[in-house]
């Protein structure tokens, strides 16, 4: 039985490997895993993928489910194969997650960045601005 890989374990690995993609390629151009290879599952050919043994296969579909089907199939043939568990899904929420981080950080530096003007130019800025608004009353 091939074995299944976490999205975060294929992202970390630096080894040389063949990613594929067995979604439709309407889908796969959509979005997809960076690097991988569109193969749909109905033009895929388990027989030519484990020909190629110099590296392991990651596969994708959207779930994981189609994935370890085929995974199986190459394994039976000699190839190293791993399905990438969640599939395609597993990889959009941590983009997601990214994402989200992402824009928190981008927060929290926009308010030292204003803290910081605030604390610099506060004598220069805020001190004119009062003195405008008091002669203005």
């Amino acid at each position: 039985m091939a074995q299944e890989i976490t999205i975060e374990e294929l992202e970390r690995n630096t080894s040389p490997k063949r990613v594929i993609d067995i979604r439709s390629r309407e889908a796969f151009e959509k979005g997809a895993f960076p690097f991988a290879e569109s193969i749909p599952l109905e033009e895929l050919k388990p027989e030519i993928i484990a020909a190629d043994t110099t590296m392991p296969v990651y596969l994708f579909c959207h779930t994981g489910r189609l994935s370890m089907d085929v995974a199986d199939d190459l394994e039976d043939l000699g190839c190293e194969a791993y399905s990438v568990k969640g599939g395609y899904h597993s990889y959009l929420r941590r983009q997601l997650k990214r994402m989200m981080a992402n824009g928190e950080e981008m927060a929290a530096r926009r308010e030292r960045a204003e803290r910081s003007i605030i604390k610099k130019y506060h004598k220069q800025l805020w001190t004119p601005f009062i003195a405008a608004m008091k002669q203005y009353d």
